[in-house]
């Protein structure tokens, strides 16, 4: 399972953040860190591959 979750950030990675590097406009947090929007896409996609993981519920 560990491989399949690799693979899934890797191709996350790959498709939503290097497609955008330094190609994107940084937003401004409150406490001065940042996000783009290959941050966003990213966090998106990676919680849509979650599906690979079992659930906590299935303990």
């Amino acid at each position: 399972m560990l491989e399949r979750v690799i693979a899934a950030v890797r191709e996350v990675a790959r498709d939503e953040i290097m497609a955008r590097y330094l190609q994107v406009e940084r937003i401004y947090k409150a406490d001065g860190s940042f996000y783009t929007e290959a941050d966003l896409s990213a966090q998106e996609n990676c919680w849509s591959d979650c599906t690979i993981l079992p659930s906590c519920d299935d303990r």
